[in-house]
């Protein structure tokens, strides 16, 4: 988990300062290409990391000091020696695991150069892009200046500038973080790929918070916890909290209905605990927001995390450390299931909102591995999902041999 989030970062700020032109969807499909299995496998392949993998225990009468063999050594013995077999992912994660190790070899800021140094290693594509530094660089050759005009007023640079906490050199930055797809004419670009590169940023920043706090949790918990700490849900009801919402610039009275809707529903909930937004089913832009307003300080800070940081603990790191925790990501019906059965070791549980009929109820259907397993309805898809997760879960926890037979994971994780 943690070595994804330092590789996505890696490689997310390569792409956008390289493709100064290209929208969010051709900077993830460019990304992708780099760090996909496939690429890392054929890393993998040319550098010859299988000859150090250690895939299974060696038994004292199978060791030999190297190129050393004996008479004695049976034809089974010899191969076993010799050879063995490895998955094509498992050659891609060591490749991801020794990045990993490059940045925890130095627990200083210096250690993300020892990881961008680590990543020319084990040939991830970056090019002329040697130090941090050069991330800047290459963008001040490449980028586009803004046409923005700010005596417009198209937005508080002022007031969102006290948000942030940080003064702006290009204030440009600002309105583009702002801006919606649905404004018409826009003088700057919305904010799109600004959002690309602020998804990288936060998901690092908040692995790294995680790894600090529950560094000795299993895998599969930390997973839990980073996808209850950086989602749709959570960033929408920072968004509203700092007030970012009444900001954004947009041309949609769909959009601004569905603010509206959201913020009420937020604002009767400032007393719950817990992951209580689970049910509010927010529009995406809110959360888009948050990204693309971390990104642009990223970019006006010349890629430097230190700012961003910083700001991450002002805005995020209150949120979650009142309301997301070990206990609190078990406690809604449909956390508490994807807990269950991730506890298991049991990856292929989804639910699905399905409608039939858009004026009337709303139902969903949890899955179990392609399979139908329990259904819900309510007035609204949040209700839908709520009662689909519960019957769900109390069907699991009544008997205990039936997510056995129903999962077919071979992965089993023991928390």
């Amino acid at each position: 988990m943690f070595v994804d989030s330092v590789l996505k970062l890696i490689t997310s700020t390569f792409v956008f300062v390289k493709n100064i032109r290209s929208n969010e969807d051709a900077l993830t499909d460019i990304r992708t290409s780099m760090i996909s299995n496939k690429a890392l496998f054929k890393s993998a392949l040319e550098l010859e990391r299988y000859y150090y993998i250690s895939s299974q225990t060696l038994p004292r009468r199978y060791w030999r000091p190297h190129g050393f063999a004996t008479a004695s050594d049976s034809e089974q013995i010899t191969k076993a020696i010799k050879f063995h077999k490895l998955a094509d992912k498992t050659l891609a994660d060591v490749i991801e695991s020794t990045l990993g190790a490059a940045y925890l070899t130095d627990p200083t800021n210096t250690s993300l150069k020892l990881a961008l140094q680590a990543a020319h290693q084990l040939q991830v594509p970056l090019e002329t892009v040697l130090l941090w530094s050069d991330f800047n660089q290459l963008f001040e050759a490449e980028k586009i200046e803004c046409l923005y005009d700010a005596s417009l007023r198209e937005c508080s640079i002022e007031r969102v500038t006290e948000i942030v906490g940080h003064t702006f050199k290009n204030t440009g930055l600002i309105v583009e973080a702002l801006t919606h797809a649905s404004v018409p004419a826009s003088s700057v670009p919305c904010y799109q790929r600004l959002e690309f590169l602020g998804d990288a940023v936060l998901d690092f920043c908040v692995t790294d918070y995680l790894f600090e706090k529950y560094g000795t949790a299993p895998p599969g918990l930390l997973h839990n916890l980073r996808k209850s700490s950086v989602n749709n849900d959570i960033l929408s009801v920072l968004c509203v909290q700092l007030k970012l919402h009444t900001h954004i610039r947009h041309g949609s009275s769909y959009l601004l209905e569905s603010i509206l809707q959201f913020v009420q529903l937020v604002q009767g909930s400032t007393e719950k605990e817990g992951e209580y937004w689970l049910d509010f089913n927010p529009p995406k832009v809110l959360s888009d927001v948050i990204e693309s307003l971390i990104g642009a300080v990223y970019v006006d800070c010349e890629f430097r995390l230190e700012p961003v940081l910083k700001l991450f603990k002002r805005w995020l790191k209150p949120l979650l450390e009142k309301h997301i925790s070990l206990q609190s990501i078990q406690e809604h019906p449909v956390g508490k299931l994807k807990y269950f059965v991730q506890a298991y070791g049991c990856h292929q549980c989804e639910t699905r909102n399905i409608t039939q009929n858009a004026s009337g109820p709303k139902n969903c259907i949890v899955f179990i591995h392609q399979k139908p397993f329990t259904s819900g309805s309510g007035l609204n898809t949040r209700e839908a999902r709520k009662e689909a997760a519960t019957r769900a879960c109390e069907l699991l926890q009544q008997d205990e041999t039936l997510l056995p037979r129903l999962c077919t994971c071979k992965q089993s994780i023991d928390f």
